[in-house]
């Protein structure tokens, strides 16, 4: 609609400029008219129609009462046997009213939309503003927690203070690559994974580990582009708690690739997953997120390291979930 509405000329227009114009689209009316007579044989002036509400349109319903004027003429002109005849009247009558009443309707459809769009405009600039207010909130708050990470005493303490602030700049981070005025609210996982990517290797910057980003251009509605983007969280942050022991250095890669499916790797060349690793809430929240996005996830070991793939079939990124991720099994 947005495109249409641009595609016609700014009101209101110069006076000569509608009569001109209005003339011309009745002008070529007409001829269209004359055409299907001498081809069909079919008579009226059902042709004409089209070019009064175009008139309207374009312009204002002055030029649509104009061209039914014009339209009533036309028809006396190309039939003049119409007036000579009285059972003539009422159709000429009644294409008379159609013509005025089109030149309202045609009025009031192009009002109608100019106040459509600037209601979607100023719709997606409000969601703008309230991204930008989100995601300055959530940002107050990681810092608040880093912070208190900081000068936490308790190691334990500190790694879940600096964990939960993790979590926060996740969701913080998706208002800069959301499409408003998309329907889904799309999100761009390309940026926002490797933004993702970008921001762990700079908080965890004294580890030595490297973390590598390969994302294919992937689109995803902003209920499914969170819960991927916080899995690919705590498959990262893990991979740099636990495959590195004793500050070694290493190599993190994160592979998202759309074949039909959404497939998700993240691997590394550390140590490996243990057979006796204990789920702890990173990996509840992984399990809770697989879950929502009804994908499945399988561990294999990458000789060395470890390799974790989760998949989204192609038939469930329709299905998006109405409710936002929740953390309630999380305990």
């Amino acid at each position: 609609m947005e495109k249409f509405l641009a595609s016609l000329p700014n009101r209101p227009q110069p006076l000569l400029v509608r009569i001109s114009f209005t003339l011309l689209i009745m002008g070529l009316s007409a001829l269209v008219q004359v055409g299907v007579f001498h081809l069909t044989g079919i008579t009226g002036f059902f042709l004409l129609l089209p070019g009064i509400f175009a008139c309207g349109l374009i312009f204002d319903r002055g030029s649509a009462f104009l061209a039914t004027i014009i339209g009533l003429v036309l028809a006396l002109y190309v039939t003049p046997s119409l007036a000579q005849s009285s059972e003539q009247v009422v159709p000429l009558f009644l294409f008379a009213i159609i013509g005025f009443a089109m030149a309202f309707v045609s009025e009031a459809l192009r009002n109608v939309m100019e106040r459509l769009i600037k209601a979607e405009r100023t719709k997606d600039v409000l969601l703008r503003e309230l991204d930008h207010r989100a995601k300055n909130n959530m940002m107050s708050m990681a810092s608040v927690l880093r912070l208190q990470a900081r000068v936490a005493s308790n190691p334990e303490t500190k790694e879940a203070l600096r964990s939960s602030a993790s979590r926060i700049q996740v969701m913080a981070n998706v208002h800069d690559h959301l499409a408003p005025s998309s329907p889904d609210r799309s999100v761009n996982m390309k940026q926002y994974l490797d933004e993702l990517c970008q921001k762990i290797e700079e908080m965890r910057a004294a580890s030595g580990v490297t973390i590598r980003s390969q994302t294919d251009e992937t689109i995803l509605p902003e209920k499914q582009a969170l819960p991927l983007a916080f899995i690919v969280n705590e498959l990262v942050t893990n991979s740099l708690k636990y495959a590195f022991p004793g500050s070694r250095n290493g190599i993190v890669e994160v592979d998202l690739k759309t074949d039909g499916d959404v497939i998700l790797n993240v691997s590394d060349n550390g140590i490996g997953r243990g057979n006796d690793t204990k789920a702890g809430v990173g990996t509840r929240l992984i399990s809770v997120m697989v879950d929502q996005l009804e994908a499945n996830i399988r561990y294999e070991d990458a000789n060395p390291g470890c390799r974790i793939t989760v998949r989204i079939p192609s038939a469930k990124l329709v299905k998006i979930e109405d409710a936002p991720p929740t953390f309630e099994h999380v305990r």
